[in-house]
């Protein structure tokens, strides 16, 4: 996994264009991820067996559309590394934040959410107060 503050990848990725130098790299190697942020939208794109992740926002302000279904919200990333698997869950924040929401890395797509009002599990339990300057559990 190669993570990086800056999506350099962003365009060439969009394009289908796997002549660049992190993407030669990665193939080389074996990289399975590419993880940034900067960009504070949730997007996943795909390209030659590199699964490339823009990751939502940590605290930074939302964007264009601001909404949830577009990769707008405020969350993090749970990643569970197990000697032959890599498993992503993505967790927006808790209220006041968001509403808590869960979903799987193949969820999201390079637009935002694959498909619109989709499932969404474990949302955040009620009631539960969220620490002032954190964004959830």
């Amino acid at each position: 996994m190669i993570v990086m503050h800056r999506p350099s990848w962003l365009v060439d990725v969009a394009l289908r264009n796997p002549d660049f130098a992190l993407h030669q790299l990665a193939r080389r190697y074996g990289v399975q991820y590419v993880v940034a942020g900067h960009v504070h939208q949730m997007l996943r794109l795909e390209l030659e067996g590199v699964t490339y992740l823009s990751m939502p926002s940590s605290g930074g302000h939302l964007r264009l559309s601001g909404l949830y279904e577009d990769g707008w919200f405020f969350g993090h990333a749970l990643v569970e590394v197990r000697a032959n698997s890599i498993d992503f869950q993505i967790r927006e924040a808790g209220p006041p934040h968001g509403r808590g929401r869960r979903t799987k890395l193949a969820d999201w797509g390079m637009a935002g959410l694959v498909e619109r009002g989709q499932r969404e599990s474990s949302p955040a339990r009620p009631n539960t107060p969220v620490p002032h300057g954190s964004f959830g559990p």
